[in-house]
């Protein structure tokens, strides 16, 4: 099994034989169904799938007060804010107080659709040519001559159309912004117990730290969504997090405008499961990790590379540590016993498939 990562912005670094291998592989198709819910004037609303557990049989929901895909809801959001005096806000999250109101929940009935083989599950002939991915580094793990698994990453441009949406607390000037923008793997190669993500994503922040050090030198923060449904999103929330980790990298995620200590012990899979991971050093980004550094492994859970021991009241970032937001004057993470993650975390459009 390699593991390879292309830097897309040298052309003429690209070894043809792995151009080859990406641009005629062969695509996946699988089935595809749709849940409606019609209200009882008889208009029809497209429902979230993967936040259906009922699948093909019934429309039963895990989060009751999401039962529109995001699209759906970005429209009814969209028409209600040109309503003039509207008290409704652009970043209006879906609830089923306000699908209540509008006449939409509880849905009168239910339309189901099926269409056989009409969905690519697995397509990445193009992704070379496809200037919307933005791909700056892409990787791919190759199993006997078959492509498995791609990651795509690319830097970030403040406040741009690249921008996927980084808090504002983390913002700074100073900082160089890594995003991991896909993960996927082979629809015959999911699961936690195939381990093909975590070499992959190892790999792809292990070259993003290469150029970084080299070429940019700058402090930096590197960060994913996880948005996959594969496991609740289990699978893929042990990968990110341990292929930090496998690079000597804090990991964190973001909890009221503060970084916490992310660990795999917080992969439930329930909907509190923290689903975007922030990685980063303490250390500047030009001078090169002491090897000596073991704060981040398994068994030393502390964040403070100067901490012999675990402690839940450890600091990672000390007060002479250069903070990442200029709004913020401390990033220290809190204690994970502090709180538990947010139920407010909001769901990602599909970008990964692990």
């Amino acid at each position: 099994m390699t593991t390879v990562v292309l830097d897309l912005t040298d052309e003429k670094s690209l070894n043809p034989e792995y151009v080859k291998l990406i641009e005629t592989d062969e695509p996946v198709y699988v089935d595809v169904y749709y849940w409606y819910g019609i209200t009882k004037k008889g208009k029809e609303y497209r429902l979230n799938t993967t936040n259906n557990s009922g699948g093909e049989k019934e429309p039963k929901f895990k989060n009751e007060n999401k039962p529109l895909i995001l699209g759906e809801w970005g429209k009814i959001r969209r028409e209600q804010l040109k309503i003039k005096g509207t008290k409704w806000k652009s970043t209006e999250s879906q609830s089923i107080e306000l699908l209540s109101e509008l006449g939409i929940w509880p849905f009168a009935e239910f339309k189901y659709i099926k269409e056989p083989k009409q969905y690519k599950e697995w397509d990445i002939r193009n992704d070379l040519k496809n200037k919307d991915m933005m791909a700056q580094f892409y990787a791919i793990i190759i199993d006997s001559g078959k492509i498995i698994g791609r990651c795509i990453s690319n830097i970030v441009q403040l406040n741009s159309d690249n921008d996927p949406g980084i808090p504002e607390f983390l913002k700074n000037e100073d900082t160089e912004y890594i995003y991991i923008s896909r993960v996927d793997i082979h629809p015959l190669y999911r699961g936690l117990k195939k381990k093909k993500c975590e070499p992959l994503v190892t790999s792809m922040i292990e070259t993003i730290l290469s150029k970084i050090k080299y070429k940019l030198k700058k402090n930096f923060l590197i960060f994913i969504d996880n948005a996959s449904i594969t496991g609740n999103g289990i699978f893929a929330c042990k990968c990110y997090t341990r292929a930090g980790v496998n690079n000597e990298l804090n990991v964190f995620y973001t909890e009221d405008n503060s970084l916490l200590p992310m660990d795999v012990s917080l992969c439930t899979g329930d909907l509190n499961m923290p689903r975007k991971y922030y990685y980063e050093s303490l250390s500047p980004i030009n001078k090169s990790p002491s090897p000596k550094n073991k704060s981040l492994s398994p068994k030393n859970k502390s964040l403070s590379p100067k901490s012999k021991s675990p402690s839940p009241k450890s600091k990672s970032l000390s007060p002479k540590s250069k903070s990442l937001s200029p709004k913020n004057k401390s990033l220290s993470p809190k204690s994970p016993k502090s709180k538990s993650p947010s139920p407010k975390n909001k769901s990602q459009k599909s970008r990964n498939n692990i």
